[in-house]
């Protein structure tokens, strides 16, 4: 009888226990579901969670407080660019927390990221291009294009020389652009009806390939090669279509930082996003 009193307790405490359990698991799940609806996870880095009310913070801030579906996922991006700078970061053991707002982290961040880690120069460069014979007018016309290249190199060359000389006597930029669209060789006329770049001025927030022109690889020429400060330098630079040289460029950079670890932020930006494994929840950006 004794034993039988026993087995009655126990089966009575299990099943207390049980009931206690499910409405314990039913209870806090219902919180948390809540907790969850109140304030959705609208991106996770690495398993870190971006909530809602953060969204709403950066909101208020960036564009006050009003919100439409244009700028949601524009929004998020920044969000995002803001944790994937907290993180670079913080492998520099460099305090992330320089303002109290994530809009006012972020400006400052990507700020102190362009100055400090992307390689940019200040300067300038004149074009003493000699790939006219290159042009798709040639292609049926090979033989005559390169005569025509041929012709026009050393031209080219003696023509950035000279220009090079008069820049160090005390010529600027401006004066040397309009000397080289004027020239009858290798200047407008001569592509006529083409409209051809033959200079670009640069600093350190339009040191892009765009700015360049595009056909050639002298961007990449100039971010690589280190060229002494306020020394008008003379680089030749391949013609990307026949991966052949087809242009003089005379280079002056008057500033720089050669340190950096990449000459394109968004670049940058998109392959840190990619190693973080970056999960975007938009469906959940309800306002």
């Amino acid at each position: 009888m004794r034993n039988k009193n026993l087995r009655l307790y126990i089966i009575v405490i299990a099943l207390f226990a049980v009931i206690l359990g499910g409405f314990s698991y039913y209870y806090y799940g219902s919180k948390l579901k809540e907790s969850q609806e109140a304030d959705p996870v609208v991106a996770e880095i690495q398993g870190e969670k971006i909530y809602l009310s953060e969204y709403e913070e950066v909101l208020n801030e960036s564009n006050g407080g009003k919100f439409d579906e244009h700028i949601k996922e524009p929004l998020l991006q920044e969000l995002v660019e803001l944790r994937v700078l907290e993180s670079f970061f913080a492998t520099k053991s460099i305090d992330v927390k320089i303002a109290e707002s994530q809009y006012s982290r972020l400006k400052s961040l990507r700020q102190k990221f362009l100055s400090e880690y992307t390689i940019w120069k200040e300067g300038y460069a004149l074009f003493c291009r000699y790939d006219k014979g290159f042009d798709d007018d040639y292609i049926e016309r090979e033989d005559e294009g390169r005569q025509l290249v041929s012709l026009h190199k050393p031209y080219a060359e003696k023509y950035c020389i000279e220009a090079k000389s008069r820049l160090e006597a005390g010529s600027d930029f401006a004066d040397e652009l309009k000397k080289l669209e004027d020239d009858q060789t290798i200047g407008a006329k001569a592509w006529f009806p083409d409209a051809i770049i033959f200079g670009t001025e640069f600093n350190k927030e339009f040191f892009k390939k765009e700015y360049f022109t595009l056909t050639f690889d002298i961007f990449d020429k100039i971010a690589s090669t280190k060229i002494p400060l306020n020394t008008p330098t003379i680089i030749e630079s391949q013609f990307l279509r026949v991966k052949e040289n087809g242009m003089y460029a005379l280079v002056n950079i008057t500033d720089e930082n050669a340190e950096g670890i990449t000459t394109d932020y968004v670049k940058w930006l998109e392959g840190r996003k990619d190693e973080l494994n970056i999960k975007l929840y938009p469906e959940n950006i309800i306002l």
